[in-house]
Parts: C-alpha cells; sequence; structure tokens
C-alpha cells in the first residue's frame, strides 16, 4: 500500500490511534485504488491494526444482507473536511495489517484526514464488536472484545 494525497501531513513522531482516518493508496480492495480507512483498532500487543474500508458506496452486499445493511456506518462530509462527500464505513468486515506497516504510511504528509470524534468511534466499534461477519479470534486480535 502506498499513502495518497490527504489534507493534515503528520507531524514527526506521531503515533498510530484509533479514530484516525487516512487516505492511502490500498490493495485492500480490488482492483487496487486510493480509500479512505478508519484505524478502528489496534491489538493490545500493537502488533496488528484493525482498519474499516470507507466508500461513498454501501457494501454491494447490504441490499441482500440485513446483518451486511445495519453495519454500513455514515461518515458525513462537515466542516472537519475529513470526506469529500458522504460516505459509508464497512463495519461488516475488518482489514488486519501489521502496524509497523501502518504507522510508517503517517511519514508521508496527506495522509492523515482526520479524526473521529470518541461518539463515532465508540459506534464504529460497537458495530464491529457485534458483526457476525468477524470471527471471534480476529475480534480478540484486534483487541474488540
Amino acid at each position: 500500500m502506498t499513502p495518497a494525497f490527504g489534507r493534515q501531513p503528520a507531524p514527526a513522531g506521531f503515533t498510530l490511534e484509533a479514530g484516525m482516518v487516512l487516505l492511502v493508496f490500498t490493495d485492500l480492495v480490488n482492483p487496487a485504488k486510493v480509500k479512505y480507512l478508519i484505524v478502528a483498532s489496534i491489538s493490545p500487543d500493537r502488533s496488528k491494526v484493525g482498519l474499516v474500508i470507507v466508500s461513498t458506496h454501501q457494501n454491494p452486499f447490504a441490499s441482500k444482507n440485513p446483518e451486511i445493511a445495519a453495519r454500513q456506518w455514515v461518515l458525513r462530509a462537515d466542516d472537519r473536511h475529513i470526506v469529500m462527500y458522504n460516505s459509508f464505513a464497512d463495519c461488516a468486515q475488518v482489514k488486519v495489517r501489521p502496524y509497523d506497516e501502518v504507522q510508517g504510511w503517517l511519514s508521508t504528509p496527506r495522509v492523515l484526514r482526520g479524526r473521529l470524534s470518541g461518539k463515532e468511534l465508540h459506534k464504529v466499534l460497537e458495530l464491529l464488536r457485534t458483526a457476525p461477519t468477524i470471527t471471534p479470534a480476529t475480534k480478540r486480535d484486534l483487541g474488540l472484545i
């Protein structure tokens, strides 16, 4: 994955935190492209990061599966300018990447787009914790349960 253009350069020595919204070129989707990612959780041993993909459209399976539909959280385009358009965080799935890889993205200017509020992060975590589409082992690994 390669960082893409965002708005906020990360200061030197910046530490990865849950709730950050990043903009990177990623292979977490097929085909690989520039995507917003929410840093949803960091494993207790700081070896893994749980990322939620943000898209301008809902997960296409949401129309067929009520469990997936219930976990499409709207990230609003507002005066924080995190995203340009109202977008959907697909909290029916979490993508796992090594901590060092994601931390390394912050060394590239403009990857960090902003941060979710505490209330927003709480909602994302609640949706992930209750998602039947995410295995209990993955939830434990990421410190979600």
